[in-house]
C-alpha cells in the first residue's frame, strides 16, 4: 500500500481534492482536526482545547486512522487529508513532543516521501464555524507545514491552483511516477 499526504493551510482545497480522488475510487482518510472542532462545537465547548491538548488529540486520532489501514491491500493508494505528520508538527510546536521524538515517527509510520502541498488559494478560501483562521493565517500554516515536512526529509510538491479534476489528474500522475520509481 502506498500512503500519500495532502497538506497545507486551511482553504487550499484539500478536502475537495480528496473528495474527487475518493470519487475516482481511491481510499481517503479524513482530517482529524475538523472532526475534533465539530465535536467540541456540538458539545457547546470552545472550538479548540489548549494547543498541546488539541495537537495530542489530533495525533492520536491520526495514528489510529493510520493503524486502521493495516488490512488494506498492498497495491492500493491511500490519500490522507493531512497526515499524522501535520499533528506531529503541532505537538512539537506546542511543546508536547520534542524534535528527537518526532523524528522517530518518520520510520514508525512510513508514508510516501512526496507530500502534496496545497497552497492557500484566495479564490476558494472561506471561513466557517470550523475554520476560523484568516487567509494570512492560512499562508503561515502552509509555509510552516511545508518547512516541517522538508525538515523530516519529505519532498513537498505544490498542487497547482486549477479546477479540481485537473488537480486530481496532477496528483495521480505524480503518484504513478512515484510508484513506478519505488517498485
Amino acid at each position: 500500500m502506498h500512503k500519500f499526504a495532502l497538506t497545507g493551510g486551511p482553504g487550499g482545497g484539500k478536502t475537495t481534492l480528496l473528495d474527487e480522488l475518493h470519487g475516482r475510487g481511491f481510499e481517503v482518510v479524513s482530517e482529524s482536526a475538523r472532526a475534533i472542532i465539530r465535536e467540541r462545537l456540538d458539545q457547546n465547548l470552545t472550538p479548540r482545547p489548549e494547543p498541546a491538548e488539541f495537537a495530542q488529540e489530533i495525533l492520536a486520532r491520526d495514528i489510529k486512522a493510520y493503524k486502521n489501514l493495516a488490512n488494506t491491500s498492498v497495491d492500493k493508494w491511500v490519500f490522507f487529508d493531512r497526515s499524522l505528520f501535520d499533528g506531529l508538527a503541532q505537538c512539537v510546536e506546542a511543546g508536547a513532543i520534542d524534535w528527537a521524538e518526532a523524528q522517530t515517527y518518520r520510520s514508525r509510520y512510513p508514508i510516501a516521501s512526496i507530500v502534496f502541498a496545497l497552497p492557500p488559494w484566495q479564490d476558494i478560501f472561506t471561513q466557517d464555524g470550523e475554520r476560523d483562521q484568516t487567509f494570512d493565517d492560512a499562508i503561515g500554516v502552509y509555509e510552516s507545514l511545508t518547512r516541517w515536512y522538508e525538515a523530516l526529509g519529505f519532498e513537498c510538491v505544490d498542487v497547482p491552483t486549477t479546477d479540481v479534476s485537473s488537480r486530481a489528474d496532477f496528483v495521480l500522475e505524480r503518484v504513478k511516477q512515484y510508484v513506478s520509481a519505488h517498485q
